[in-house]
């Protein structure tokens, strides 16, 4: 468990930043919390600021990645609430297991798409981890599949989490 300002240091870190730039990471890492977007844990310490675990600090990452590319607060809680799915088998999020098999090196993708309905102006982006071992939620999938084929459905961006997460997995852990 590590402070927002660790995973803001990692985050610089990794990406060769300024020392200058770590308030600016810090902040975007608050407004996360403040927005519900990334999964912090506090103690009874009376403290305001909470701690991050490994899984919740890569989606920490990961967000402000997404944030860089464009995508806004509302479609990022849908992200959220994406990557919280349980993994039925190992009882935690399907996100965290992603993590974990990011650390074995494994290579996992997240892909974004935005998708139209009949009405011009419904417009909805779903998510999709690549790379995960089948699970018995095949409804899910099989639905997400069918959502994603068609005219109606665009591909946005696939970010490669692996080249994204590994090295700022060992930059967080040696913070």
């Amino acid at each position: 468990m590590k402070t927002f300002l660790d995973t803001a240091r990692a985050m610089a870190a990794v990406d060769a930043m300024p020392h200058e730039l770590i308030p600016t990471l810090l902040r975007r890492i608050r407004i996360f919390d403040a927005k519900g977007l990334i999964p912090v844990q506090r103690g009874e310490t009376g403290r305001r600021e909470g701690r991050l675990d490994i899984a919740g600090a890569c989606m920490a990452r990961v967000m402000s990645e997404l944030i860089d590319f464009g995508l806004d607060a509302e479609t990022l809680r849908g992200l959220r609430q994406r990557l919280d799915f349980m993994d039925p088998e190992k009882q935690r999020s399907e996100f965290a297991s992603a993590v974990e098999l990011i650390r074995e090196g494994t290579p996992i993708r997240l892909r974004v798409w935005l998708n139209l309905q009949l009405d011009p102006w419904a417009k909805f982006h779903s998510f999709a981890l690549d790379g995960l071992p089948e699970t018995d939620d095949t409804l899910r999938a099989e639905r997400a599949r069918a959502m994603l084929k068609g005219p109606e459905s665009r591909a946005l961006l696939s970010l490669d989490l692996t080249g994204l997460l590994e090295p700022f997995i060992v930059a967080f852990e040696e913070a």
